[in-house]
């Protein structure tokens, strides 16, 4: 189970809007006080812009154009590095740190003289029962924060967006522009909400059909196989009867195969070898696709969410987009 979400500092946005909510509130409805339904609009545009940052930070990651993956450091310099914090593991067992922080200044100082501090980042945590009194762990840096972070406020953000969504909307529940804004509001954010459900009891529903294979080996062999099988189909292509046995034998599987394999005997030995080769390999091919296609309608099943969240989002983009230009105008 995914339960880290639930462990996040971010969860103090979501409790600091509702006591703002709820303070302002206190002083009355937004219909009787405009400063208050400007603030609260604020104060969502303001929630759903962090929101929004979150995505972009995601796929500026995902797709690799990011400023962090032009950061480049010569191996010499990470070679020196690594040789300098085996060195202060080597203090830490003799003891010659007094505290966590005397070593913490130690490891910056070190990862700034050999100018890896861009791309190395050393957590100093507390060693084990019986170890060394601290551990140096080594992660990459990130210039922008972990994705898994962002998620984190992403999902916090957007409860309090909710609502101030909730306090600016006021008694204002109209079949007009206002109420499909409000009415998208919600939607994302219940959508959301059941988003944050599957994403904590999902990878647990994965674990637990997984088998020989986990669902990243299983993709990989999937594409690999189908790769090599489209390569021999390519070298059997100058023999129309092999290809049309071939892809019979891909179609109906074990059904097929022997068959196929007694009408392949009267070929040339290289060339039938090729043949039961790329039986042999369509016959690996069709378990790892059951298996992979198993392992996909589950990921599938909780990941579904998306398909109802996704496109609301990006209506409630244009929608408040439209809505800050109308306000502007009139």
């Amino acid at each position: 189970m995914n339960l880290t979400l639930f462990r996040s500092w971010y969860a103090a946005l979501a409790l600091l809007a509702l006591a703002a909510v709820l303070a302002g509130s206190a002083l009355g409805s937004v219909d009787d006080h405009r400063w208050l339904r400007l603030a609260s609009g604020l104060a969502a545009l303001g929630c759903m812009a962090l929101a929004l940052a979150y995505v972009v930070r995601k796929y500026m990651h995902k797709y690799g154009y990011s400023p962090e993956f032009k950061l480049r450091v010569p191996i010499a310099s990470l070679e020196r590095a690594e040789r300098r914090l085996n060195e202060l593991r080597g203090q830490v067992l003799a003891k010659r740190f007094a505290n966590a922080a005397d070593l913490r200044r130690a490891v910056d100082r070190a990862l700034a003289e050999e100018r890896v501090e861009r791309v190395l980042k050393i957590d100093v945590k507390p060693g084990p029962a019986g170890g060394p009194p601290f551990v140096l762990e080594l992660n990459k840096a990130f210039m922008f924060g972990r994705t898994a972070k962002w998620l984190h406020l992403h999902v916090y953000v957007s409860l309090a967006f909710a609502l101030f969504v909730l306090q600016h909307a006021g008694s204002q529940f109209g079949a007009d522009l206002g109420g499909v804004l409000i009415a998208l509001s919600l939607w994302v954010v219940v959508t959301g909400l059941v988003g944050i459900a599957l994403w904590t009891f999902g990878p647990r529903w994965l674990s637990r059909r997984e088998r020989d294979l986990s669902i990243e080996e299983s993709f990989v062999l999937h594409e690999g196989f189908r790769s090599k099988l489209a390569q021999l189909r390519t070298q059997l292509a100058s023999d129309g009867e092999l290809v049309t046995l071939l892809d019979e034998v891909v179609a109906r599987g074990p059904q097929a195969s022997a068959a196929a394999l007694q009408a392949a005997a009267r070929f040339p030995d290289e060339r039938r070898k090729l043949f039961q080769d790329a039986c042999v390999l369509a016959g690996q091919a069709r378990r790892v696709d059951v298996e992979f296609r198993a392992l996909w309608r589950i990921r599938l099943s909780f990941m579904a969410w998306r398909a109802a969240h996704i496109p609301a989002a990006v209506l409630l983009l244009f929608a408040v987009t439209a809505h800050l230009v109308t306000i502007w105008i009139y």
